[in-house]
């Protein structure tokens, strides 16, 4: 369902109104996506800067007061997000030349390399060993890491310009990582590391790419590109070759303007970050529009300043990183197997409701 930006922050406003509700212990703020009458579809979890995010008992808040807080991690400059099958998030860090590992169940955030700093990281990935994958862009390479943080090979040294984003295809035995110089798809032989070919190369027309930036494989093999400065996604098989594209520059909903990270939920419908709008984009895999998130750049905890990438674990939990708000944002979809167990909260619902209509009807009667 296509949904305007003005309805959202309608509901950023409602949000701000119930925080507010006077009682000494509100029940948790649930928020859903898209609003009612529509079907929602998401629901948001948190959004997340620093370890002073945490959940805190009354007694760390009571400690807080009289002792001060302790020296906290924060995010400096986030770009890339990816999850590893233990359910820790990975960050990568600009400004700190790292990567940060949180854990939402023990509640910390660390550096995840001990050693050394991690140049300039950018795109991160896993396969299913856990191996991570990360576009280190200052070195001009992709860094393997295992399971103890441990650099183990390097793959792309001398090819690349500037990685950027990447994807690990595991099915087809593939590395993509896209180049924002050379504008260029690099692809390699996940086992061996060596490059088997690339596609595209600057230009406009079909085929050719312009400054591409987040790369999403789907079930059947074909690789969807977002062409920042094309402003647009294109849509190639496994061996490059064009298939179709969608999207056009536009300041109009669902337009680019500078898509940059992708990623597909379980029923394969593609998320696209949208840094300068933005916004989270929904389209399906033909480039239908079903929905958005945001639109106009706030530091509101619901919407973004400079979105960057996107990533959904296999639990279609979505993690979408904020440069400029220098943190993350992460939602969930309403699947069958979440709402069983986490029903929809009917009472926020009905308020969200209330809220947007008396709204509506205020701005039609201006």
């Amino acid at each position: 369902m296509q949904v305007s930006k003005v309805v959202f922050f309608l509901i950023v406003l409602s949000v701000a109104v119930f925080s507010g509700c006077a009682s000494k212990k509100p029940a948790p703020l649930k928020v859903y996506w898209p609003p009612p009458p529509a079907e929602p579809k998401m629901e948001w979890i948190t959004t997340f800067s620093s370890e002073d995010n945490f959940p805190k008992t009354e007694g760390q808040v009571m400690a807080e007061q009289f002792l001060g807080k302790q020296t906290l991690h924060f995010l400096q400059k986030p770009m890339g997000v990816a999850v590893d099958s233990k359910g820790l998030v990975y960050v990568s860090d600009l400004d700190a030349n790292n990567i940060r590992v949180i854990d939402f169940v023990n509640k910390t955030m660390a550096m995840y390399s001990r050693k050394a700093q991690i140049g300039l990281p950018i795109g991160l990935a896993f396969d299913s060993k856990d191996m991570l994958y990360v576009a280190e862009a200052y070195g001009k390479q992709v860094l393997v890491f295992n399971s103890d943080h441990e650099v183990v090979r390097s793959i792309g040294a001398g090819e690349f310009g500037k990685p950027t984003f990447l994807a690990v295809d595991e099915k087809r035995g593939r590395l993509y990582v896209s180049d924002v110089v050379k504008s260029e798809v690099f692809v390699f032989d996940l086992s061996s590391g060596e490059k088997l070919f690339s596609f595209g190369g600057r230009g406009g027309e079909k085929g050719k790419l312009y400054g591409p930036q987040g790369i999403a494989i789907d079930k059947d093999g074909n690789i969807f590109v977002a062409e920042q400065f094309n402003t647009r996604i294109q849509v190639f098989d496994g061996e490059g070759k064009h298939l179709y594209m969608f999207g056009r520059r536009g300041d109009k909903a669902f337009q680019f303007e500078g898509p940059r990270g992708l990623a597909f939920d379980s029923e394969g419908n593609l998320f696209v970050a949208e840094a300068r709008k933005a916004a989270l984009l929904v389209f399906q895999s033909d480039g239908t529009p079903l929905t958005a998130i945001g639109g106009g750049r706030t530091a509101h905890q619901l919407g973004f300043t400079l979105p960057t990438s996107v990533f959904i674990d296999r639990n279609d939990r979505i993690y979408i990183s904020d440069g400029m708000n220098r943190r993350i944002t992460i939602w969930q979809m309403l699947t069958p197997t979440y709402l069983a167990e986490h029903p929809l909260d009917s009472e926020a619902l009905q308020r969200i409701e209330k809220k947007v209509k008396r709204i509506q009807r205020e701005k039609k009667a201006q």
